[in-house]
């Protein structure tokens, strides 16, 4: 066994020159093959990653109470794959009024969001620009607080409907809504996301003050009706759901593996709560674009590598094509010499694996 060894070495120390050379080819090679994987595979997470990021919000579920809302967002949030779970409502406001020293100002119709505290940790459907979200008060968003000109401290009243009494707030924040076509859409999960046409003017409260103050004028909008109420824009009673953002961190490393992950997630969940809850997949609409064009991008770079790929093996077989003839007449002089078919397989082994590291 150790003459085998020895016999190996020679015959890569004999031509030191062709060694090196050999090496750099097959290095030269495998380093380009395993550029282009590194790259598809790099391509693929990025482009998972940025579909994800672009969802604003990943799951909708229309339920039929405040308390169930509260329930459920509870428990969905301690599944696995869940980064946070929310109470959430929408509601509508027929005219908003503002006191101002220059006289009253009044706006139309638009909406109100409500929020739990701790909302903003993962679920980013809009940013605070001035103030935060404090119990009994209400923040404008940008263009509600500009129509109005109210400032935070002032006090504004929104009217839930018409002939309805106007309920007063004082104004505790300033935000800017970034996702109001996916927050007041129509929820039928049996449709699917259907973003809106977003209203004009919204206000944003806390969850517990919007059920206890606001919401008792409103009639509640179950999951499964059907009506004007329905309609992109024309919500006319109280949403109440549940919103959920997935954890990206168990979705995989490219847009169809996601795509795959996440309904899998919702499924068992929805069979978790089994007639409690059904979610509008804002993300796997995202997702399905995205492993859509991810598939087109992996078609395109695969045939413009083919070149590639053909040097590099061309390479490794001019690389081992160079010392054939040397090897071949290596092994017959040995064979001729007694050697078993055994001792020349390791031998050719022995020889071949210092060039593979």
């Amino acid at each position: 066994m150790s003459a085998i060894t020895r016999l190996a070495a020679a015959g890569l120390l004999r031509s030191p020159g062709r060694t090196v050379l050999r090496v750099a080819v097959l290095a030269v090679a495998t380093a380009l093959l395993g550029a282009m994987l590194l790259f598809i595979g790099h391509s693929l997470r990025t482009m998972a990653e940025s579909a994800t990021r672009s969802v604003a919000l990943d799951w909708q579920g229309p339920v039929v109470s405040e308390a169930r809302a509260t329930r459920l967002a509870s428990a969905v949030s301690k599944q696995s794959g869940i980064l946070q779970a929310s109470p959430v409502a929408t509601a509508p406001f027929s005219g908003a009024n503002h006191a101002a020293a220059a006289g009253s100002i009044r706006t139309g119709r638009g909406a109100v969001l409500a929020v739990p505290k701790g909302y903003l940790d993962q679920l980013k459907t809009f940013r605070l620009l001035h103030g935060s979200l404090q119990p009994g008060q209400v923040v404008l968003d940008q263009q509600l607080s500009a129509t109005l000109r109210a400032r935070i401290g002032d006090t504004v009243t929104l009217t839930p409907r018409s002939g309805a009494k106007s309920r007063p707030y004082r104004v505790s924040g300033v935000a800017l809504v970034t996702a109001p076509d996916v927050l007041f859409q129509p929820l039928n999960p049996r449709l699917g996301p259907a973003p809106a046409q977003p209203p004009a003017q919204i206000a944003i409260m806390p969850f517990q003050t919007f059920a206890s103050t606001y919401a008792p004028a409103l009639r509640t909008l179950v999951p499964s009706s059907v009506g004007s109420s329905a309609l992109p824009g024309a919500q006319d009673g109280v949403q109440w759901q549940v919103q959920v953002q997935v954890d990206p961190a168990g979705l995989g490393s490219s847009p169809g593996q996601a795509l795959k992950r996440s309904g899998q997630v919702r499924n068992r969940i929805e069979r978790t709560f089994t007639g409690q809850v059904q979610f509008v997949d804002n993300l796997a609409e995202g997702l399905t674009t995205a492993a859509g064009d991810a598939l087109y991008a992996q078609t395109l770079y695969i045939m413009l590598a083919v070149p590639g790929a053909l040097v590099a093996l061309g390479l490794a077989y001019l690389a081992a094509l160079g010392t054939a003839a040397r090897d071949q007449r290596d092994l017959r002089l040995l064979r001729a010499r007694g050697a078993s078919g055994r001792r020349l397989l390791l031998l050719a082994l022995l020889e071949s694996f210092p060039l593979a590291l």
